[in-house]
């Protein structure tokens, strides 16, 4: 979880049993907190701070410690690498593989249009493919809206979620995401007149997709625990009305 601490989102765990925070992290001179990933042994997070760089933090606490500079979105892969994204010098976006302990670092899949924030790809429980939303550099014409892909993690084929089921709400910069414990959906938002429905869109596109919860208020984030249990996260965006 994200605290805000003097305007600056920080890193921060709750004990579900006590619904107490601990703050691990009180950096404000580095940019706010936007994606984490817990390590495969879950004793570290992994964590951007914009699009500036990588860092990681002990879930106990301590130092911040620098991962990858130039990098963000981080999401830890079965065998501890990282799958980060980068702007490229052309300013299209790249995923990159990263093994922190060798400072191994190669492209996987095609370049893709930055569109908005960056944001974590997310792994399925298989290892093999993540799901993440955006929009491929070679994507010709006026079609140049975000969309939900799944990237091989081997190969770097590139292919869109289920084509025919419906797409969420992809203009808001801070879309939810996350993969269902048995990796067969993608868990995300889609609006429905002044709802918000959170669906699971087949990931192979073999049945429709089903509708999980509706909110009355936008989702921050999302995830899916081992039990089948859904954690979301709402944000209230107040509006304003201005005279001139």
């Amino acid at each position: 979880g994200g605290d805000l601490l003097a305007g600056t989102a920080q890193v921060a765990i709750m004990r579900p049993g006590s619904g107490d925070w601990t703050v691990l992290t009180h950096d404000r001179s580095r940019g706010t907190v936007q994606n984490l990933s817990w390590s495969r042994d879950s004793s570290r997070i992994y964590f951007d701070r914009g699009e500036e760089a990588i860092y990681s933090v002990r879930a106990v606490g301590g130092e911040e410690r620098l991962v990858l500079e130039g990098a963000a979105g981080p999401e830890v892969l079965l065998d501890g690498s990282l799958l980060v994204s980068r702007i490229e010098k052309d300013r299209n976006l790249r995923h990159y593989r990263y093994w922190p302990e060798s400072a191994r670092l190669e492209a996987v899949g095609p370049p893709l249009l930055q569109v908005g924030p960056i944001h974590s790809a997310r792994l399925f429980p298989d290892g093999r493919e993540v799901v993440f939303i955006g929009v491929p550099a070679q994507q010709a014409g006026s079609d140049r809206l975000p969309r939900l892909n799944i990237l091989d993690l081997v190969s770097g084929e590139l292919r869109p979620v289920a084509p025919g089921s419906p797409m969420p709400l992809l203009d808001d910069p801070y879309q939810p995401l996350a993969v269902s414990p048995d990796g067969r959906s993608v868990i995300t938002d889609v609006m429905s007149g002044d709802l918000h429905r959170l669906v699971a869109i087949p990931r192979e596109g073999d049945a429709p997709a089903r509708v999980l919860l509706a909110l009355t208020a936008p989702p921050w984030s999302v995830d899916a625990a081992a039990d089948g249990t859904i954690y979301v996260d709402q944000c209230a965006r107040t509006a304003e009305v201005l005279s001139f």
